[in-house]
């Protein structure tokens, strides 16, 4: 009878592992594609932000 249980506790501990696994690699996931979508931005306005200037001191 304890066999069983010590096999059911350690079942249900290693299912909680996994869970945690996958929810901080989906996290990370999700923290990557964040940063990459507010690095793309930042590009974008310092690109604009560039060709802006260029175009205001160019034209004199």
């Amino acid at each position: 009878m304890e066999g069983i249980v010590m096999v059911k506790s350690t079942l249900k501990a290693l299912a909680m592992l996994a869970l945690v696994v996958f929810v901080l690699e989906h996290v990370s996931i999700a923290a990557v594609l964040s940063a990459m979508v507010y690095g793309i931005g930042a590009m974008v306005c310092l690109t604009t932000g560039a060709v802006m200037l260029l175009l205001k001191f160019g034209s004199h």
